[in-house]
């Protein structure tokens, strides 16, 4: 489970490179992850400091630290 998590949030690490803030749901869409797949996959990157959220005006936003 934790080896997928860690691959899970490599997919998500991709998916987000020369992007911009991005939205929980355009993530899950990109990526082609479950929801719970992907909330996974961004906690392992913030644990790891890689990316920051934010709140927007309707959704939480992923932008990468690096």
């Amino acid at each position: 489970m934790i080896a997928k998590i860690g691959e899970n949030a490599g997919r998500v690490y991709e998916f987000l490179r020369g992007k911009n803030k991005v939205s929980l749901m355009t993530i899950v869409k990109g990526t082609g992850l479950k929801a719970q797949e992907t909330d996974r996959a961004l906690g392992w990157l913030a644990r790891e400091g890689k990316i920051r959220l934010e709140m927007g005006k309707k959704d939480e936003l992923v932008t990468l630290t690096e």
